[in-house]
């Protein structure tokens, strides 16, 4: 096995010790005591702190190294991929709440309640979903690089992806489970496929932070697994077709933008 492998199992094995170990243990301990947003959001702390104590403190790597691989790392290149995906989810969200007026409600909260939210969401959201893709799509990834299928190496994270949400809220309360199952195996399968075909993982990074922010800041849903305090709240249902036809889209655009 190569050192590099090593490390890399190294590290994954200590980020998920972190993460369900430390995590749930934290998150016991802090639950009543924390917001529910920063609950939520507990063991994705510690799941960073499991990368950087593996990959920095012991293996003395940077943890940039982690979300590279033949190219730099390109901040206007996520900025791009993004803001077309929030473009999209919005385009959307506009469509269904001008057909479904009666489902979509403005959350009113004081101004200095909803900035701080906000602020606190643009950090903790990009950092709980970087940290969920290094660890369950980048280094998945680049541990099969013996693998000569493309499809087949996207197709790892694809089941850790959909394997992990099923214990999610959305799947139980959902209309259409198949629906449901079929938008996270797309979620993981194709920014996984886009990752592999240009070996740059702008695409995986960007869309999960926007769409999570998306869920956070702008529009979240009921019986949804991350609370927050978004400018409005959808009870439509949730689990649809329209549900995996905006996520194609979503990301379909944000891939024609870059490529």
């Amino acid at each position: 096995m190569e050192q590099n492998n090593r490390h890399l199992i190294f590290t994954f094995s200590t980020a998920l010790l972190f993460f369900f170990g430390l995590g749930a243990y934290a998150t016991k301990l802090l639950y009543p005591y924390t917001p529910a947003y920063l609950t939520a959001n507990i063991p994705f702390f510690a799941l960073g702190l499991g990368l950087f104590f593996s990959h920095t403190l012991i293996l003395k790597n940077p943890l940039s190294s982690l979300v590279t691989e033949t190219t730099h790392w390109s901040w206007k290149r996520a900025l791009l991929i993004g803001i077309s995906y929030t473009l999209i989810l919005t385009l959307f969200t506009l469509i269904s709440a001008l057909v479904h007026r009666s489902d979509y409600h403005f959350i009113s909260v004081p101004f200095s309640k909803r900035l701080g939210f906000i602020l606190m969401a643009l950090i903790v959201t990009p950092l709980q979903t970087s940290g969920e893709e290094i660890l369950f799509r980048i280094i998945p990834l680049k541990l099969t690089k013996r693998i000569r299928s493309t499809i087949l190496r996207a197709l790892i994270p694809t089941t850790i992806f959909t394997v992990l949400h099923f214990a999610n809220r959305e799947v139980a309360q959902s209309q259409n489970q198949s629906a449901v199952f079929l938008y996270y195996a797309f979620f993981g399968f194709l920014p996984s496929y886009i990752a592999l075909k240009t070996q740059r993982y702008e695409f995986p990074l960007a869309v999960h932070a926007a769409n999570n922010l998306f869920i956070a800041i702008i529009c979240n849903y009921e019986y949804s697994s991350l609370p927050s305090i978004p400018l409005f709240f959808s009870t439509r249902p949730i689990g649809t077709w329209l549900d995996l036809l905006q996520l194609a889209v979503a990301l379909g655009v944000g891939y024609l933008i870059v490529t």
